[in-house]
């Protein structure tokens, strides 16, 4: 997802819902807690909306992940991110974190459209 897709009305299109993406990118940065240059995603559906996490495994071991709620209506789709400011032992710990953060936000309320981080 482009920087300037967060939080803006994009025009419908049909998501992938169900699986798990891996997606290589280069880093220049030798930061300890940067990413290694892996991200998988895994999406799901939850009452009405989409799930998707983004799990990064860190040059120091673990794993950071933020998630993303996309709402799709007849005029688009909202997405809003969100970060989680913990690390994981595992990709698969990382995952059920956002997943779950994201169904209570959901299940909550939360501000629609903007950059949030979960704490």
């Amino acid at each position: 997802m482009k920087a300037e897709e967060r939080g803006n009305t994009m025009s419908p299109a049909a998501p992938k819902i169900a699986g798990t993406v891996t997606v290589r990118r280069t880093l220049d940065s030798k930061c300890d807690n940067e990413p290694r240059g892996s991200v998988v995603k895994k999406r799901i559906r939850y009452k009405g909306y989409v799930i998707e996490a983004q799990a990064n495994e860190l040059r120091d071991g673990g794993f950071s992940v933020e998630f993303y709620l996309e709402e799709h209506d007849a005029s688009g789709v909202t997405v809003t991110q969100f970060y989680v400011p913990s690390t994981f032992p595992t990709q698969e710990a990382a995952f059920e974190a956002a997943i779950q953060a994201g169904r209570q936000k959901i299940d909550m309320g939360f501000e629609k459209g903007s950059v949030v981080v979960n704490g």
